[in-house]
């Protein structure tokens, strides 16, 4: 009998977890999006001269072009160091300034729940959206969604942009930026590297994501908070598993 429950336990915990999984990353409908949503992004022109940071080693200079903020539901999100990734160019180009890239929809989109058709993908610099059904690909507003990428310094806050997920809620406030340094890149060349933003919400293709240095970060609305915590959990329900598998006595002949 102890050994049959352990191993429904098992059966169990394999096939939640990516119940729980699916679940912690679904997009929640129009009528759960926290009103500042609804909101077009903020730009304003700003008179903050370039600054410089340092980060591991290396210094860059940012010149910011304006304030910018936005509040927006995550849908998709790209983590520009990871150890299951291969070398990114972010690595060669010895960028460590930026910590994440999420895409993100706001304003019409939210309103008319055409994202909940929608399928989206983040590569190292590009958001790709795809739709199964022309209804939604209609009623979709592209300039209600952008890609941005995200710098900061401060080590609470990149810690807290790396934890953000598919189906979070934000506001991020800061600056669209120009960024770059001119120490060796990691392939030893010596060149130096510079990535500018774009500035309209209008703009395609090669150029056309937001470089924003983030001052702020809050999370609105979490993305299932409860399935998120179960699907983190799920791994250590597998190994009580096998742990209490190993604990049982072996059966007599």
């Amino acid at each position: 009998m102890a050994y049959r429950l352990v191993y429904l336990w098992f059966l169990g915990v394999l096939a939640f977890w990516p119940l729980a999984s699916w679940r912690a990353r679904s997009l929640p409908p129009p009528d759960q999006l926290d009103p500042a949503l609804r909101q077009e992004p903020r730009q304003l022109p700003s008179d903050r001269p370039p600054f410089t940071v340092s980060l591991e080693g290396t210094t860059y200079t940012v010149r910011p072009q304006f304030s910018y903020a936005l509040a927006g539901l995550v849908v998709s999100e790209h983590v520009t160091e990871a150890w299951w990734r291969p070398v990114s160019f972010h690595t060669r180009a010895n960028d460590r300034l930026n910590v994440k890239d999420l895409c993100v929809i706001w304003g019409e989109n939210a309103a008319n729940g055409s994202y909940r058709q929608a399928r989206f993908h983040s590569g190292e610099f590009t958001c790709y959206v795809r739709f199964p059904a022309a209804p939604a690909a209609q009623a979709f507003v592209p300039r209600a969604l952008s890609n941005n990428h995200l710098l900061a310094v401060d080590p609470g806050l990149r810690r807290q942009l790396r934890e953000l997920r598919r189906g979070d809620q934000i506001a991020l406030r800061g600056y669209l930026a120009g960024y770059g340094h001119d120490q060796a890149t990691g392939t030893g060349s010596g060149r130096g590297y510079w990535r500018d933003t774009s500035v309209s919400r209008d703009d395609t293709g090669n150029g056309a994501c937001e470089t924003l240095f983030v001052t702020e970060l809050q999370v609105l609305r979490p993305a299932s908070p409860g399935w998120r915590l179960a699907s983190r959990l799920a791994p250590l329900g597998l190994l009580a598993g096998v742990l209490a598998w190993l604990r049982l006595p072996v059966p007599s002949r």
